[in-house]
């Protein structure tokens, strides 16, 4: 039979449990001895351990190192311990800072809202005999006449910033004229103009972005078209090219309308 020995202490009945569980697992012969039992007659309960491990001898070194890993990983869990509170604390004041200003964005973010909303109904509601309603599934403001409800523009603003890339104007006729602000600064930098059909009647651009179309032609059938070109940007088109089936004449619209005058 092996000899039996006294391997270790045990100082509190959680480092017990997790001991004990360990070596159960491991599958170590063991046997706890506790202080207040009945085989001390409580001889050592004052001053002794909670506890003691006994074990046959051959496992002593095993025990003892299941105790040291057991007491080193209670160790770094207790250094860890203060360690996340002194950060939590250092993160206090921090936090204490960083929600009034974010409220503030908040706040100045909402009035920028309210204020572009405010100037962007403004400028609906000066319109006369328009009636204005947003529609909010084709993301448009729409303005019909407040005379007969009869279609009278369509201003798409599909990413919500208050400016409107698309405007579709709807004449007398069955025309629909649509221009683009595809910079979104709040001026057209070209625009088509259809028949119900989908037949271009005209079309021009802005192709410096600055106000003015420099180029627009004007179709009078498919293959019949007129292309006015401002040249120098003052918004008088300089010349005319006629395009007549596939035969091209380019006129000088000054010099037609003022001789050698510039």
């Amino acid at each position: 039979m092996e000899e039996t020995v006294r391997v270790c202490a045990i100082e509190n009945e959680a480092e017990s449990e997790i001991v004990c569980s360990i070596l159960k697992e491991q599958g170590i012969p063991f046997a706890l001895r506790k202080s207040e039992d009945s085989a001390y007659d409580g001889i050592f309960a004052a001053h002794a351990p909670w506890a003691i491990i006994e074990a046959p001898l051959p496992y002593v070194d095993s025990i003892n190192q299941v105790l040291r890993d057991v007491r080193q990983s209670h160790a770094a869990k207790q250094q860890a311990a203060p360690a996340s509170k002194d950060k939590r604390r250092s993160l206090r004041p921090q936090v204490d800072i960083a929600v009034p200003v974010l409220l503030a964005l908040c706040v100045i973010v909402l009035l920028g809202i309210v204020v572009n909303q405010k100037h962007l109904l403004d400028r609906y509601v000066g319109q006369q005999f328009i009636v204005w309603k947003w529609d909010a599934f084709e993301k448009a403001m729409v303005g019909r006449l407040q005379s007969n409800g009869r279609l009278r523009y369509k201003d798409y603003d599909r990413n919500l910033n208050f400016v409107y890339e698309e405007r579709n104007v709807y004449s007398l006729g069955d025309r629909i004229t649509t221009y683009y602000d595809d910079n979104e600064d709040g001026f057209s930098d070209r625009y088509v103009e259809k028949r119900g059909d989908g037949t271009v009647i005209s079309q021009g651009e802005d192709h410096n972005e600055n106000g003015v179309y420099e180029h627009e032609v004007v179709y009078h059938s498919k293959d019949t078209f007129v292309e006015y070109i401002d040249t120098d940007d003052d918004g008088l088109y300089d010349q005319a090219v006629i395009h007549n089936k596939g035969k091209i004449r380019t006129i000088d619209i000054r010099q037609e309308l003022y001789g050698d005058q510039p």
